[in-house]
């Protein structure tokens, strides 16, 4: 949550964000929040994370299997660059992520 909340300054201090903008994601950004329970999860337990493809006729949809899914371009696309763009805050996670899908392109 933190990490977006800093994206969406950033996005706010460089124009990528208009107000309007900010206001239409601060309700999927609470949806995302309550979808997690309030203990942190287990340790090594997986967490299935689908992101739909983009559409013109609806918001993107971020879904985390057995927690729920949300509706939204700007969180679902951000939430994935977090994890991805750069290092990333789990550069093991990324490079297995990276792996798995290397082995399509076979």
């Amino acid at each position: 949550m933190r990490a977006l909340q800093a994206r969406m300054v950033i996005g706010k201090k460089n124009g990528t964000i208009s107000e309007e903008e900010a206001i239409s994601i601060a309700s999927p950004m609470r949806k995302l929040k309550s979808l997690f329970p309030n203990s942190p999860l287990e340790k090594n337990a997986p967490l299935d994370i689908f992101l739909s493809a983009p559409s013109h006729e609806r918001q993107r949809t971020l879904v985390f299997r057995d927690l729920g899914s949300i509706e939204s371009d700007w969180v679902a696309t951000e939430f994935v660059l977090h994890y991805f763009e750069g290092a990333g805050p789990s550069p093991a996670l990324k490079k297995s992520v990276v792996d798995s899908l290397g082995s399509f392109e076979k």
